[in-house]
């Protein structure tokens, strides 16, 4: 006799454990999901932390893109590091939820271990003693040559087990462009790696920044670009929306030009770097500011190869900051011809 439901003719005492497997499925889909009523959901005043105050919430997603050879690892890093060492980095301060004993992971999916190494050195050639057990301590990275495939599952499972191995909770990614999906243009891949990466973050309570290369846009757009939108850039209709806040990183055109006409040494200059947050999801939207990041010369003598922590604020109007928005300064972005998906890493 097979298993008996709760309609079956010979037995009309029902028996929860005699449940058929399809009854199961039907009781589940049929459980309503929890609802809250909208006064109570104003009235709760509970609010928003922040790792990185206005721009990496609590369990949230911070994007750092831009074009190969903007600097958007070095940032990355630089922010990571900045969170588990306690200090603000550059014009951005630590929020409620940067906790003391912050602990950070670096996926380094671009970089082999040796290229990651020599990257760690240029950026912080003098760390102290405190500094060293820091990131002795609570600074990890994965830098083993296999990717992880995220919207795959049994690469997501792993990616869980590291993260929970190392104890972070602030995973920097770097980068989507070989993370995401085969192509970023591929929806369904890209599509399961975001599901992915939100459910974890509201699971476990981590945060995560990504290091993401905006794309070239598509044909057409190249002739227009006040029509371009973050969508294009990042290649995929989800990217932007998921995440809390967007930094966007472009060089300063105004000095790459004149390092060209005058034949300039570039590895004596520091290079200007336009930092744009074109995203936030609250908080003000357009907040920019012109960073510098040391000279290669200095860099060789024993600088420490980061962007300067006194950048200047870039003062805009609201016209300014909407067309920012709408635009991103496509004419600076868009100044290589070829700059489509870089995956060098070596940013």
């Amino acid at each position: 006799m097979g298993s008996v439901g709760p309609d079956d003719e010979e037995n009309h005492a029902f028996i929860p454990h005699q449940v058929t497997p399809e009854a199961e499925i039907v009781n589940k889909i049929a459980s309503p999901r929890r609802l809250s009523n909208a006064l109570d959901v104003m009235n709760d005043d509970t609010k928003l932390s922040y790792v990185v105050d206005p721009i990496l919430p609590d369990s949230g997603l911070l994007y750092i893109g831009g074009i190969s050879g903007s600097g958007k690892t070095i940032l990355a890093i630089q922010l990571v590091a900045d969170v588990v060492n306690g200090r603000p980095c550059m014009t951005w301060r630590l929020g409620d939820a940067a906790t003391e004993d912050a602990k950070a992971i670096i996926f380094s999916l671009e970089m082999n271990e040796p290229e990651l190494g020599e990257r760690l050195r240029h950026m912080y050639p003098k760390l102290t003693d405190d500094e060293q057990k820091v990131f002795l301590d609570r600074f990890v990275t994965y830098a083993e040559p296999e990717p992880f495939k995220l919207w795959e599952p049994a690469h997501q499972l792993e990616f869980i087990r590291t993260i929970k191995a190392s104890g972070a909770t602030i995973q920097l990614i770097d980068s989507a462009s070989v993370s995401f999906g085969e192509e970023l243009t591929n929806q369904a891949q890209v599509n399961k790696t975001l599901d992915f990466l939100r459910m974890i973050r509201a699971k476990y309570n981590w945060a995560q920044v990504i290091v993401c290369h905006t794309r070239k846009p598509p044909a057409g757009i190249a002739s227009n670009p006040a029509e371009v939108t973050l969508n294009e850039l990042f290649g995929h209709s989800g990217v932007a929306q998921s995440a809390s806040a967007i930094i966007i990183m472009m060089e300063d055109e105004k000095q790459r030009k004149e390092v060209v006409s005058k034949g300039i040494d570039a590895r004596t200059i520091e290079k200007k770097v336009h930092i744009v947050n074109c995203k936030a999801r609250f908080g003000a939207n357009g907040g920019a500011f012109i960073s510098h990041l040391t000279s290669q010369n200095d860099v060789e003598k024993g600088q420490p190869l980061m962007f300067r922590r006194n950048a200047y604020v870039i003062e805009m109007t609201d016209e300014q900051r909407r067309n920012i928005n709408k635009s991103l300064d496509m004419e600076n972005i868009m100044r290589d011809a070829d700059f489509g998906l870089g995956l060098d890493g070596d940013e």
